[in-house]
């Protein structure tokens, strides 16, 4: 349970982080840019974050090899 959910954790992020509810053409402005851009660029570090701390916690899980195996 606990994998699938660390697999489908990120294909949610990616989903969310699309500005999908930007359809209207407004005139609204944060530091020069479109609030779509603002809110993509939220989005994609908050993608990068959550990268980050699943291959952090899961890399030693995942690589298959332990302190044992270079000791010999």
């Amino acid at each position: 349970m606990k994998t699938v959910f660390c697999l489908l954790l990120p294909i949610a992020f990616l989903v969310i982080s699309v500005p999908w509810f930007f359809v209207k053409n407004n005139e609204n402005r944060l530091f020069g840019m479109p609030d779509w851009v603002i809110y993509s660029l939220i989005g994609a570090a908050s993608f990068a974050i959550l990268m980050t701390i699943l291959i952090g916690f899961f890399w030693d899980i995942s690589s298959g090899e332990s302190d044992d195996d270079f000791s010999k």
